[in-house]
């Protein structure tokens, strides 16, 4: 049985951001598009794509930095978007 992803549109800055503020879940699938920088769209299984959220939203709770919890609330903003779409592929 394969799994099954929600498929998001991220540009570099976006996919960077995930690389660095969250620790990935170890599916080499979702790290291969985080690192691949010719491609937009990165799969995400739904539980890792939960938790990169809440890590996301967690960093930008405890930051700071006015820019960065922007960057990264409309960041979990466009993650949202997706998750609530369910639009999954294999």
């Amino acid at each position: 049985m394969s799994n099954e992803y929600i498929k998001i549109n991220l540009d570099l800055e976006q996919k960077e951001a995930i690389l660095k503020y969250t620790f990935l879940m170890d599916n080499e699938v979702t790290i291969g598009d985080l690192e691949n920088t010719r491609d937009k769209w990165v799969r995400f299984e739904h539980a890792d794509l939960v938790d990169v959220m809440g890590e996301l939203a967690s960093i930008s709770n405890e930051s700071d930095d006015e820019k960065l919890v922007d960057f990264l609330d409309e960041l979990i903003d466009h993650l949202e978007f997706y998750e609530e779409r369910h639009e999954f592929v294999e």
